[in-house]
């Protein structure tokens, strides 16, 4: 089982910034440094071997906010046809960032809040969503709603 701070810095393997490293300057360095310092890389095949199973550990034991958005991006996609429906990743919108922003007739916004984030902004940038969609939606954990 991997400790809290080890799977934090895993997650990050899943940011853009890491992605463009991979696919676009093919610099795995720092991914091959990570896997193999917190995740025990050599039980595996394949760097995508790695990436399945470390996602599947960070859905279980650390929901950071890639794992909410990729599940996100899923439901939206089947639920919505992608040749009318555009999503946008990580938006500035005002003196906030909005998560997802999904456009199709209408602009709806995703603020994700995951059981790791602290909720203190979450007024301020729902203030700046509201003046910019037509929908603003809070995606968040079950045990962190507000009743």
């Amino acid at each position: 089982m991997e400790t809290v701070q080890h799977l934090r810095v895993l997650s990050q393997i899943f940011s853009p910034s890491m992605f463009q490293k991979i696919v676009r300057e093919n610099d795995t360095v720092l991914f091959e440094r990570q896997t193999t310092k917190y995740f025990n890389a050599s039980s595996y095949e394949t760097n995508l071997d790695i990436i399945k199973s470390l996602y599947k550990t960070l859905q279980q034991q650390y929901r950071c906010e890639y794992v909410y958005k990729n599940n996100l991006v899923q439901n939206l996609t089947k639920e919505h046809s992608l040749k009318t429906t555009l999503i946008l990743n990580e938006l500035k919108i005002s003196a906030s960032k909005a998560d997802l922003v999904m456009l199709n007739g209408a602009v709806r916004i995703f603020e994700i809040k995951t059981e790791l984030d602290d909720f203190s902004k979450l007024s301020k940038q729902l203030a700046d969503y509201q003046k910019f969609a037509d929908e603003v939606n809070i995606v968040t954990d079950k045990k962190m709603q507000k009743n």
